[in-house]
C-alpha cells in the first residue's frame, strides 16, 4: 500500500528535527505493515518552504541576541548561525522513522492533466469566478491518481477541499484511491487494509444483508472498521470456515465489536453467524483447530461448544 501525504497534513509551524507525534505514529503503522509513505514532490518543497521561513526567524533571533551580548560586552562563544539551526526534508524524516518513503516527482502527463483541470475548472475543483486555478492541488491529486491506479490502490492524507469534495468521489473509488483528512483516520483505514483483513471482509460483504436479523444493526453499505485474530480454515468437506472479532459501525453511528463466523460450502449457500465479543472465546480455537477440549469443561463451555458445532455443520 502506498500512503501519500498532501501539504497541509505535513505543515508545522515548529522547526523540525524530527516527526511530530502524529506523522510518527504514522510512519509506526506503515512499518508495521511494510507500507510506503510517497510524497509528492510539491508536499516536500511545500514543506521546506515553510521550514525555511522558520529556520529565517530562529536565526535573525539568535544573530539579535548576539549582537545584545557584544552590546553590553558580555562574552560569549563565536557561532555560526547557518551551522546550528537547520532544516531537514520531509523525506529524510520519514526515513529517519525507520519507514520506507519515496518522493513522487510529477510527469508531464500529471502537468498536463493539472493545467487542464485548472484552465478548465474540472473536477476535483469547484467552479468559482475568483481567479482561484489551486495547480498545486491539482498536481497533487494526478500524481495520487496515477499512484493508485498503477499499484492497485493508495491512500491520500490531505485537508485541502479539492482532494476531500465530492466532484472527485467517483474518480478516486475507480483508481481505488482512499482519500481522509487526518492521520487518525488513517490509522483507522489502515486495520481493515492488511491481506487477512481484506479476505474476510471479501468473504463477508455478500453476507452483510443477513447481520440485521442476527441482531446487529448495521446500515446497508458494509461498515468494517477493524478486523482482528481472522483465522480461516478448509475442512475436510472443501467448505471454508472463517472466524474473526471485528468493529462495525452501526445505523446509530456507534461502534460495536463482535465475532463473526463465515461458512462457505462447496456447494450451497454460505452462512453467517454473529456471536458477542468474548462469548465464544475459550472454543474458537477448538472449532477452528480441532484441539481438544479442557478436561472439566463447565456446562456453558458445552452449550456453547454444542452451538459451533451446529454452526459448523457438525
Amino acid at each position: 500500500m502506498k500512503v501519500l501525504l498532501n501539504s497541509d497534513v505535513a505543515y508545522s509551524q515548529r522547526l523540525q528535527s524530527e516527526l511530530p507525534r502524529n506523522l510518527s505514529a504514522l510512519a509506526k503503522a506503515c512499518q508495521e505493515r511494510d507500507f510506503e509513505i510517497n510524497l509528492p514532490l510539491t508536499t516536500v518543497l511545500e514543506f521546506e518552504r515553510q521550514q525555511l521561513a522558520i529556520v529565517q526567524g530562529e536565526r535573525e533571533a539568535l544573530t539579535s541576541a548576539g549582537a545584545t551580548l557584544d552590546k553590553y560586552r558580555i562574552p560569549h562563544e563565536d557561532f555560526n548561525v547557518n551551522e546550528l539551526i537547520r532544516t531537514r526534508s520531509l523525506d529524510d524524516l520519514f526515513r529517519n522513522a525507520g519507514v520506507k518513503v519515496q518522493v513522487i516527482s510529477p510527469t508531464i502527463e500529471d502537468f498536463n492533466d493539472a493545467h487542464r483541470r485548472a484552465s478548465l475548472h474540472l473536477s476535483p475543483q469547484v467552479p468559482n469566478d475568483k481567479g482561484e486555478d489551486e495547480m498545486r492541488d491539482l498536481v497533487i491529486w494526478a500524481i495520487s491518481l496515477r499512484v493508485a491506479k498503477l499499484h492497485g490502490g493508495a491512500v491520500l492524507l490531505s485537508r485541502d477541499k479539492i482532494h476531500t469534495g465530492e466532484l472527485g468521489r467517483v474518480e478516486a473509488e475507480a483508481a481505488k484511491l482512499s482519500v481522509v483528512p487526518s492521520v487518525d483516520d488513517a490509522l483507522r483505514l489502515f486495520k481493515i487494509e492488511t491481506p487477512d483483513a481484506k479476505l474476510f471482509i471479501e468473504l463477508l460483504t455478500p453476507l452483510w444483508k443477513e447481520l440485521p436479523a442476527q441482531g446487529l444493526a448495521v446500515p446497508a453499505e458494509v461498515s468494517v472498521v477493524d478486523v482482528r485474530n481472522a483465522r480461516f480454515v478448509r475442512g475436510p468437506s472443501g467448505a471454508l470456515f472463517a472466524l474473526a472479532t471485528i468493529h462495525v459501525r452501526l445505523e446509530s453511528g456507534a461502534e460495536k465489536a463482535v465475532v463473526v463466523q463465515l461458512r462457505t460450502p462447496p456447494e450451497g449457500p454460505s452462512e453467517v453467524h454473529v456471536f458477542e465479543a468474548g462469548e465464544i472465546a475459550s472454543v474458537e480455537a477448538s472449532a477452528l483447530t480441532s484441539a481438544a477440549a479442557p478436561p472439566a469443561p463447565d456446562r456453558a463451555y458445552e452449550e456453547r461448544l454444542e452451538r459451533l458445532r451446529k454452526v459448523l455443520g457438525e
